[in-house]
């Protein structure tokens, strides 16, 4: 794979992890759209979400330091990942027999569309950090187990699962953010440790870099216009694009 593929997947990565449409369902596409394409493409999307998820880090680097210290909410955290961790683990090898499978992103496409239509719709909930339950992390950990599927979004569906929770908009997107650290860190570590028992040390690292920086800058710029549309209620334009791309990916690769 050139660099220039490398670049426009990172960049893909950048703008499409933090906004609620699927970055594995777009990179599922782009991968297969490219013709010399020939780095293990499950490898080189760990990677690329290393990117992503080195953004968040960065960019709630002093909530972070304030989940450390708040019991509470680091237990709402591992509640919420468990069920990701567990449903990862058991289905990995079925989970990745589905990144070949375009039309399943299609279709998962137009239904995480649908999915944040309605959660668009629902009125500001009021729930803080401190007034979330147990239940609402266990039952947004759930919604989170979905997102294996290229084509639903894990922010998209967390973030709409916790609205539904009535959940702040704000702190519906600060949890989904949170608890994505670990699941990414989790993924990423496992087809990391996959490739190099298959003898990955030996590909070329230069893409790998190139399309890990592009992620990370790119993701950087992109995670502070989702404040934005969120907080406005404005995420029926990403239904909108959701459902003509799902459409279009159905025609494209019927």
């Amino acid at each position: 794979m050139d660099l220039l593929n490398a670049l426009i997947l990172g960049i893909i990565q950048g703008l499409t992890e933090f906004i609620p449409v699927s970055s594995k369902g777009h990179l599922v596409i782009a991968q297969k759209l490219m013709q010399n394409f020939t780095e293990p493409p499950l490898l080189f999307d760990a990677v690329l979400h290393l990117g992503t998820a080195a953004v968040i880090i960065f960019y709630f680097r002093k909530r972070l330091k304030e989940i450390f210290t708040n019991a509470r909410l680091v237990l709402m955290v591992v509640i919420a990942t468990i069920p990701v961790a567990i449903a990862g683990y058991v289905f990995k090898h079925k989970i990745e027999d589905l990144f070949t499978n375009a039309q399943l992103t299609g279709v998962c496409f137009i239904i995480m569309g649908t999915v944040l239509y309605f959660a668009d719709r629902q009125q500001n909930g009021v729930k803080s950090a401190s007034e979330t339950t147990w239940f609402d992390a266990l039952l947004i950990g759930l919604a989170q187990v979905f997102a294996l599927i290229p084509g639903i979004s894990r922010s998209g569906s967390t973030i709409s699962s916790g609205i539904f929770r009535g959940l702040d908009r704000k702190f519906a997107m600060e949890f989904s953010f949170l608890l994505s650290v670990p699941a990414i860190l989790g993924a990423a570590g496992l087809k990391i440790k996959d490739a190099l028992h298959d003898g990955a040390a030996q590909l070329n690292l230069l893409p790998f870099a190139a399309g890990f920086l592009a992620a990370a800058v790119i993701g950087y710029l992109t995670i502070k216009v989702l404040m934005n549309f969120l907080l406005k209620q404005r995420m029926y334009l990403f239904s909108i694009y959701l459902w003509i791309a799902g459409t279009l990916v159905l025609v494209l690769f019927r």
